[in-house]
């Protein structure tokens, strides 16, 4: 083996290269594979799947795509790449499936605590909604302003969808995705319920990641049952920015990767 390696050298082949390359295949991969906490629900995309198909598979309901994308943003894949788009995925990404509803004024908890060697799972997540701004959101999902610092901590230089990154405290977009951490103070959710604590409770909204081919009214009648109920899902959602930088202005007008929020009153 010597021998024909030091013919080649001399003869200058180019197969010397290659019978020097490493063979395990790991000297030109770009990134690495990520990795989970224990007990995860881990999936490998295949060709021909979308986050609602996956969410549909394992959750039973195209809602929890948001939830889904929220624990997975941003991280690198095995090809160097990462998840910042709800609507494209590559095959051989590995997601971490996480079914929690993502809207308005809710979050997704995880029970599971972080390890040094793996992945730390979001404590929370949140979707920024028109209005929102660090402050009100430490307030109302961690009971005090004193978290926007823990909050900005954890997400600053973040990719989120529509390209952008949180970088100034001041300036956060809707349709962005954040891990809520309250550094030392409790998240609010876990705050026990006063003794006068009302006799009804509100839902959190259902939010809809719009898919091409999708209108007001399909929407309607796939969430509400009625197309009816078109005119109540518009007015929820008109004139909210969202991650592209575009709004809701017309009624026959929505935009693939679009969230939504779904009122079905028909009134």
């Amino acid at each position: 083996m010597l021998a024909l390696l030091l013919a080649l050298t001399l003869a200058g082949c180019d197969e010397v290269d290659e019978l020097l390359a490493p063979t395990s295949g790991t000297g030109d991969q770009p990134g690495v594979s990520p990795t989970f906490p224990d007990g995860a629900t881990v999936h490998t995309v295949v060709v021909g799947e979308t986050l609602e198909s996956i969410a549909l598979r394992y959750c039973g309901t195209t809602d929890a795509a948001a939830a889904i994308f929220a624990a997975n943003v941003g991280w690198p894949q095995a090809d160097g790449d990462a998840l910042a788009d709800l609507d494209r995925l590559e095959p051989g990404w590995e997601l971490d499936i996480r079914c929690g509803a993502l809207g308005s004024g809710t979050v997704t908890t995880s029970t599971v605590a972080p390890t040094s060697s793996s992945r730390a799972p979001a404590l929370a997540s949140y979707v920024v909604v028109g209005g929102d701004t660090l402050r009100t959101i430490a307030l109302q999902l961690c009971g005090t302003a004193d978290a926007v610092q823990s909050i900005f901590a954890a997400n600053v230089g973040r990719t989120q969808p529509g390209g952008g990154a949180l970088t100034d405290q001041d300036r956060i977009v809707p349709g962005w995705v954040l891990t809520i951490d309250c550094g030392t103070a409790a998240p609010a959710a876990s705050v026990p319920p006063t003794t006068a604590a009302p006799t009804t409770t509100q839902a959190p909204p259902t939010v809809h990641v719009v898919m091409a081919g999708d209108t007001l009214y399909s929407i309607a009648q796939e969430r509400c049952g009625t197309v009816e109920a078109a005119g109540s899902i518009f007015a929820a959602n008109v004139g909210r920015t969202q991650a592209d930088g575009q709004a809701l202005t017309d009624e026959d007008r929505i935009v693939p990767g679009w969230l939504l929020t779904i009122e079905c009153g028909t009134g």
